[in-house]
């Protein structure tokens, strides 16, 4: 089940992912910052830090870059991050 997807623009294709915080309710809200544990379809599980900016807004870094640069990831692509019934991480991720 799909949690949030977002269509990647330019920015998100560097160091970090910007989720504004109309998509960002089913994360976890009560800390400022944080880490979570992405699973991907190859089963790497990946570390996105993540910090909440005023006005809800969610930056995840960590791992995020390597991701990109692994699954080549560009404006335009669309990013789905949902729950994970199985597997080491919370969530997963695909690139679509």
């Amino acid at each position: 089940m799909a949690l949030c997807s977002k269509t990647i623009d330019h920015d998100d294709t560097g160091r970090y992912l910007t989720i504004n915080e109309i998509y960002t309710e089913p994360f976890p809200s009560a800390a400022a910052s944080g880490r979570l544990r992405v699973e991907d379809n190859y089963g790497i599980v990946w570390i996105l830090s993540y910090r909440v900016k005023s006005g809800g807004t969610r930056v995840f870094s960590g791992d995020w870059p390597k991701f990109v640069q692994s699954y080549k990831v560009e404006a335009g692509n669309t990013i789905v991050i949902g729950m994970n019934g199985t597997g080491s991480a919370d969530y997963k991720i695909e690139v679509i």
